[in-house]
C-alpha cells in the first residue's frame, strides 16, 4: 500500500471512530469538569480543566524517587516517535505516534490492546 493510500485510509478510519465515538465514549463531559477528584486518572492534556499538569498522588516522593526502575517501556513501531500526553481512564493509556497512530496501552502491562 503507498504512503498516500495509507493516509487516505488512516483519514477514513479516523472520520469513522470520531462518528462513533460518543457511542464508545466511558469518560463523561461531568467526570471531565471533576477530574482532579480521580487523582489516578489523567483524562484530559495537562490532567484536568485547571491545566495545572500536577498530581496529588504521594507514592513517589523525594525519599523514594531513586528507587523507582522502568516496569514496561512502550516503543512506537517503524521510527514513530510519541506526539502528545498519554491520556489515562480506567487503566488504559492512550498515545498517540507519528504519522496517523493511535494505541491503546494496559496501563499494568504495557501490552496493546488496540491501535
Amino acid at each position: 500500500m503507498t504512503w498516500p493510500m495509507q493516509r487516505q485510509l488512516s483519514i477514513v478510519i479516523a472520520l469513522c471512530l470520531l462518528a462513533i465515538a460518543p457511542l464508545l465514549a466511558q469518560v463523561s463531559s461531568t467526570r471531565l469538569a471533576n477530574a482532579a477528584a480521580e487523582p489516578g486518572q489523567w483524562l484530559m492534556y495537562s490532567g484536568s480543566y485547571r491545566s495545572e499538569r500536577f498530581s496529588s498522588l504521594t507514592q513517589i516522593s523525594a525519599e523514594n524517587v531513586g528507587r523507582l526502575r522502568p516496569v514496561w517501556i512502550y516503543q512506537p513501531p517503524g521510527a514513530g516517535s510519541l506526539e502528545m500526553t498519554p491520556v489515562v481512564a480506567d487503566n488504559v493509556m492512550y498515545v498517540t505516534s507519528g504519522p496517523a497512530s493511535v494505541v491503546a496501552l494496559a496501563l499494568k502491562s504495557g501490552r496493546p490492546i488496540w491501535e
